[in-house]
């Protein structure tokens, strides 16, 4: 019975840091992603570029940007996307990056992001 219990106990304590792990790692990703989306409004007005000092990692896991049709942050476990429609016009998105310092190019209706 004793063995019973601590098997239980071990599984819910692993259960319990999972779900940890998980909600850090989607408010970590949400955060990162918004972090991109707010210097890519910065740039909606001119033509240039900005650095963005992004975590290198997330809930201690890796993890990897990409631009398309909406900002994404790609992980070991799960992916996570973040919308555009606050920008004020439409844009050809493009490029991907692994984590940390990353660069975003605007120029007319291109922006583009690559590692720093």
């Amino acid at each position: 019975m004793g063995v019973m219990i601590a098997v239980g106990s071990i599984t819910i304590i692993n259960q319990y840091k999972k779900e940890a792990f998980d909600t850090t790692r989607e408010k970590q990703s949400i955060n990162i992603a918004n972090n991109v989306k707010r210097s890519m409004i910065s740039l909606q007005n001119t033509n240039g570029s900005k650095t963005v000092d992004l975590p290198d990692r997330i809930a201690g896991g890796t993890y990897r940007l990409g631009l398309k049709d909406q900002i994404y942050v790609f992980t070991n476990f799960r992916n996570y996307s973040v919308g555009i429609e606050s920008l004020d016009a439409i844009y050809d998105l493009q490029g991907s990056s692994p984590g940390g310092s990353v660069k975003i190019f605007k120029q007319g209706n291109k922006i583009s992001l690559r590692s720093n």
